[in-house]
């Protein structure tokens, strides 16, 4: 049944279209205008209906691990439950953390799952807070010879609604402080709410905007081609 769906998706689509071009031929434009709003609003539903998946992996206990190593200006994110899925599969250790690695944001996580954040420093002095989840931690540098500077650890618990927790960091560390962040998106998250510009930069938003545009621009060019079915109508 689900092979089906794609195909009734695009059946309804050219029906869609046909309406349109008969619309716009005989200069109807209330059809017009609720046709192409329900055009874009399918294309809108069916875009963020897409793939649900959390980006991170649970362990046995159902919690998810995580390890935030902060540089001059990012965040590592690592999943260490998918690290350890990975080695268990054959990987080493160093593909399965390069595999497993994320920067900018974390998309789908669950409602009210508890994670455990493990945190360090790979260079300067850093700060990583997460206000929603309890977190503030001070992060030193590594000092001799280490790589890394001691490991901060707590358990939090994810918020129950959809909301995208901003983590960054709050101990200033050079030029470009004020870019150093991620998103934790918890179910559909909600970005709008904390960076308005930052909306602008999402590519699903350009998607159905270039979606809609393609849709109405072939509309307007099968109206003017004036197919058979509105000549026939015409000549009656």
């Amino acid at each position: 049944m689900s092979s089906l769906i794609p195909i009734l998706k695009i059946s309804t689509y050219i029906q869609i279209f046909l309406l349109l071009s008969r619309s716009i031929y005989m200069r109807k434009l209330l059809p017009v205008v609720l046709l192409l709003s329900l055009l874009f609003s399918s294309i809108a539903v069916s875009a963020q209906s897409g793939d649900m998946t959390s980006d991170l992996r649970v362990n046995d206990n159902g919690v998810y691990r995580i390890e935030v190593i902060a540089y001059k200006f990012n965040f590592s994110i690592i999943d260490l439950n998918n690290v350890d899925y990975l080695q268990n599969q054959g990987m080493s250790l160093q593909d399965a953390r390069n595999q497993s690695t994320f920067y900018n944001v974390l998309h789908h996580l669950d409602y009210g799952r508890a994670i455990i954040i493990n945190a360090k420093s790979g260079d300067v002095e850093h700060g990583l807070l997460i206000d929603e989840l309890n977190v503030n931690f001070d992060l030193k540098p590594p000092q001799g010879n280490n790589t890394y500077g001691p490991e901060l650890s707590r358990q939090s618990t994810l918020p129950t609604t959809d909301i995208t927790v901003i983590a960054y960091c709050n101990i200033f560390c050079g030029v470009d402080h004020s870019s150093m962040y991620f998103e934790m998106q918890v179910g559909n998250g909600n970005s709008f709410d904390n960076s308005p510009i930052q909306a602008f930069g999402d590519w699903r938003i350009w998607t159905l905007f270039l979606a809609f545009a393609i849709a109405t621009a072939a509309v307007i060019a099968l109206a003017m081609a004036k197919p058979r079915f509105l000549l026939d109508e015409e000549e009656e």
